[in-house]
């Protein structure tokens, strides 16, 4: 998928978002390689990333509130003060996650997800 296209996909998810469903699109995502792609910050809520690769991504202070992650592999990604929240977790990758996820300071993750990550103690997170 191209930078552009993303973006545009995105935006209308943000219209979508915003608008409780009344403008924009409901962006669907699943199976979409999204490797070192730069997600800093984004409004990912409610998206379905099923069966999607973010390898190496940046998704550093992004909401994923909500959103579908069945199949999905975060080896070696940042998710630094990301939002995880009520999120589908079925099947997410476990090495990607448990082994290889670059960071989680100030995440904020349901508290069935440390089945799947082995924080250090030192790495400030809140469980929900």
């Amino acid at each position: 998928m191209t930078k552009r296209r993303l973006h545009e996909i995105l935006a209308l998810h943000k219209i979508w978002v915003e608008t409780n469903g009344a403008e924009g699109k409901r962006a669907r995502l699943h199976g979409v390689n999204l490797a070192r792609k730069k997600l800093q910050g984004l409004d990912l809520r409610g998206i379905n990333f099923s069966n999607s690769r973010f390898s190496s991504a940046d998704l550093t202070g992004a909401d994923l509130t909500g959103a579908k992650l069945t199949n999905t592999n975060f080896q070696r990604a940042d998710l630094t003060g990301v939002n995880l929240t009520g999120p589908e977790l079925l099947d997410v990758s476990k090495s990607g996650i448990e082994y290889s996820a670059r960071r989680f300071e100030n995440a904020t993750i349901p508290s069935y997800f440390l089945l799947w990550i082995s924080p250090r103690s030192d790495v400030p997170m809140k469980i929900v």
